[in-house]
């Protein structure tokens, strides 16, 4: 039975929580900018997704706008939620000052101890897991089968060494 990939896959409990965390944060910033009464200057920002309302300066908002284009060019995504977690990825990337940072990219990997296929693969372990009962049931039948064709043969072995066992006359030499 073969499961075709689902184009959407479904969020964690944890990254629903990240992701409602950080939409709140960016609301409140909102309001706050809107009920105050300075005049953002977003002309000396880049054309792009990136400007002061996200909190990067100049040239965080020039490299944000580069990694999402990168990100676009690798991989086009429709889904406008996906799209806004992708931004918002990036925007955190970028805070952090993790982009280019190798070190960091190695201490993140298999971060989850194991648990990646649990996440993101279930139906890959569940193919896992009746192949392996399969061959555990092919094997049962092979050995059963083994056995009925041993039993004869273990019969004719016994028959010949109690012959062996019994002396000889001189007539059988």
């Amino acid at each position: 039975m073969t499961r075709r990939w689902r184009t959407t896959t479904r969020m964690t409990h944890r990254q629903r929580q990240s992701l409602q965390r950080f939409m709140a944060k960016k609301q409140l910033e909102k309001r706050r900018r809107s009920s105050s009464s300075e005049v953002d200057g977003d002309d000396s920002y880049p054309v792009g997704h990136f400007d002061r309302r996200h909190g990067l300066t100049i040239e965080e908002a020039w490299l944000a706008n580069t990694l999402l284009a990168r990100a676009n060019r690798r991989r086009r995504i429709t889904d406008p939620f996906r799209y806004s977690l992708r931004v918002a990825g990036v925007v955190s990337a970028v805070k952090r000052g993790v982009v280019g940072n190798s070190s960091w990219g190695r201490s993140m990997l298999a971060k989850r101890g194991g648990l990646a296929m649990k996440c993101y693969a279930p139906h890959i372990l569940a193919a896992n897991r009746e192949q392996i009962q399969h061959r555990r049931q092919g094997l049962k039948v092979w050995q059963q089968h083994a056995q009925r064709l041993l039993t004869p043969v273990e019969e004719r072995l016994q028959r010949l060494a109690q012959e062996a066992r019994r002396p000889k006359s001189w007539m059988e030499y």
